[in-house]
């Protein structure tokens, strides 16, 4: 409605800190893989668990602590034997960064993130372009999802 009325959004602040007691609440979960991602899926914090499985996430550059990075262009999620995440929680993420950069169509750090993936990933590129928008989870609540570890 305020797009309506030619009135501007109020802008949310994007997350890029966590604090203390989401940091606790994490190491609580000493058996499920879990992360606190920003509004463009960059991974701020994680547990031992998502550790374990995504591999040293504190060691690789920050491009690569991004869940988007992590389905369309990591090695080993992105292999063919995983093709059926891209389309699954690939598609719901970038219906997640679209929905996000539909408040933002200015903002230049999206814009440049969305072309590097757009580069680097044809799938990410095809999704994009379906023009799809939702928050993420919202496409396919309670979908179960696999994902084939490098080690299996």
């Amino acid at each position: 409605m305020l797009r309506l009325a030619a009135t501007p959004a109020p802008r949310r602040t994007a997350v890029t800190r966590v604090g203390a007691t989401t940091r606790a609440l994490l190491d609580t979960l000493d058996r499920t893989p879990a992360l606190v991602v920003g509004p463009t899926f960059d991974i701020l914090v994680w547990n031992p668990v998502a550790a374990r499985l995504m591999g040293d996430l504190e060691a690789r550059p920050a491009h690569e602590r991004n869940l988007l990075w992590q389905v369309f262009c990591c090695p080993v999620a992105s292999a063919a034997r995983n093709r059926p995440l891209q389309d699954t929680v690939g598609a719901d993420l970038v219906a997640g960064l679209r929905a996000y950069h539909a408040d933002r169509p200015d903002d230049a750090v999206l814009a440049a993130l969305v072309a590097g993936m757009s580069e680097q990933s044809p799938v990410f590129r095809r999704h994009w372009h379906l023009g799809r928008a939702a928050p993420p989870g919202q496409t396919e609540p309670g979908r179960e999802t696999t994902l084939l570890h490098a080690a299996s």
